[in-house]
C-alpha cells in the first residue's frame, strides 16, 4: 500500500473502495506515475481507457470508467490539468504601441478591403498535447518533441478573406497526393520543409500576378523574418512589422 502522503488528497472526503476498486486505483496510480515520470502528456480520455484495460485484466466486469468516477480518482490522488512549461517570446510592449499610432498613417489610400497580413506557422502533424493531467507537485515538465511538420503560409485580410494557403513538406510527390496536387492550396518542397527566399519570391510573384488580374492594389503586412524581403511589384506594397512584435501587431 503506497503512503497516504503520496496520493491523497486531505481536503477531499475518503470514499470506501470496494477491493477490486481499490486494485484499479493502486494499479492506476502506479502507471500515472511511472507514465509522468517519462514526461509523457495524459488526457483524461487515456485515464479512463488505462483504468478500463485494468479492470478487465483482474475481471471487473462492472467497472465503469465514467466521467464522475474520473473526476473522483483525480481528487483522490491530488491529479489536477496542467499546462506543460514551454518558451514564450518576448514581445516589446512600447514598440507595439508606437506602431500602432502609426497604422493609421501607413494604410492611408488603401480599403480595408485590401489591407492583408501573411505569416508562417509550423503544422507539427506528430505533435504532442501541451497540457496533461499531473501530480500537484508536479514540475510539469516536457519531453522531447517530435519534430515532423509542415510550413503554412497564411494570407488573410483586415476584414476576413482568406488566400489560397502555401504549404512546403519534405516530399517532391508525397503519397497522399495520389500522383497529383490536390486543389485547395499551393505545394513546395525543400529537405527542411522550411520556407526560403526562393519559395518566397515565387509566391510573391503569384500573388502580385493573382491582384493584378483582379485590378486591385493590396498592402501587405508581414515580420521582418530573414526569408522575408522587400520587392518592387506592380500590384503590392510591402511593409514590415516591427522587430519581436507579431504578436503584438
Amino acid at each position: 500500500m503506497r503512503a497516504a502522503e503520496e496520493n491523497k488528497n486531505s481536503s477531499v472526503k475518503k470514499i470506501r473502495l470496494s477491493e477490486n476498486g481499490r486494485i484499479v486505483d493502486e494499479q492506476l496510480y502506479k502507471w500515472f506515475v511511472e507514465t509522468r515520470s517519462r514526461n509523457a502528456p495524459i488526457s483524461g480520455k487515456i485515464i479512463q481507457e488505462k483504468a478500463l484495460l485494468i479492470a478487465k485484466n483482474i475481471g471487473y466486469d462492472d467497472f465503469k470508467a465514467s466521467n464522475g468516477w474520473l473526476e473522483k480518482f483525480n481528487s483522490r490522488n491530488a491529479i489536477s490539468s496542467r499546462v506543460i512549461s514551454g518558451e514564450s517570446g518576448d514581445l516589446d510592449i512600447n514598440t507595439v504601441s508606437l506602431w500602432m499610432q502609426s497604422l493609421p498613417t501607413l494604410i492611408a489610400g488603401y480599403d480595408l478591403s485590401n489591407v492583408f497580413n501573411c505569416d508562417e506557422t509550423g503544422l507539427f502533424w506528430r505533435g504532442i498535447p501541451d497540457r496533461t493531467l499531473a501530480l500537484r507537485s508536479d514540475e510539469c515538465k516536457g519531453g522531447k518533441l517530435a519534430k515532423e511538420r509542415l510550413t503554412v503560409l497564411f494570407t488573410a485580410l483586415a476584414t476576413g478573406e482568406k488566400l489560397t494557403p502555401l504549404v512546403i513538406g519534405k516530399s517532391a510527390n508525397p503519397r497522399c497526393f495520389k500522383k497529383r496536387k490536390p486543389d485547395g492550396f499551393q505545394y513546395y518542397n525543400n529537405k527542411s520543409a522550411w520556407m526560403t527566399t526562393t519559395i518566397f519570391d515565387r509566391y510573391l510573384d503569384n500573388l502580385n500576378s493573382y491582384f493584378r488580374g483582379c485590378s486591385r492594389n493590396i498592402l501587405l503586412f508581414m515580420d521582418n523574418a530573414s526569408v522575408h524581403f522587400q520587392k518592387e511589384l506592380s500590384n503590392i506594397k510591402i511593409i514590415f512589422l516591427p522587430p519581436n512584435t507579431t504578436s503584438g501587431c
